[in-house]
């Protein structure tokens, strides 16, 4: 388990390193300060759109971090319905 923290750190500070070089580090820089300040992302989403919209105007350094988020959300969405499809077949067996 320990690794896996660490494998994530490690990951993370990658992409700070990334994403503090780049053409949107003061939106980014204003996420993690809000982060730091309040460890809950419900309180600093309102940073979230404007550093997407800040990197969707500079799609080509982003455009691989913009796509592995497009194909998590795909992917959640996916799950989500399988589960909703899954809960609703076993209630329907319920039933019968």
């Amino acid at each position: 388990m320990e690794r896996d923290d660490d494998d994530d750190n490690e990951v993370f500070e990658r992409f700070s390193d990334f994403m503090k070089e780049g053409g949107c580090k003061d939106f980014f820089t204003s996420l993690v300060d809000c982060l730091e300040k309040t460890p809950s992302m419900a309180r600093c989403k309102e940073h979230l759109p404007v550093l997407k919209k800040c990197m969707d105007a500079r799609i080509n350094p982003y455009e691989p971090i913009l796509a592995t988020e497009e194909k998590a959300f795909a992917f959640a969405e996916e799950e989500k319905r399988k589960d909703d499809l899954a809960a609703m077949n076993q209630a329907q067996a319920g039933v019968d």
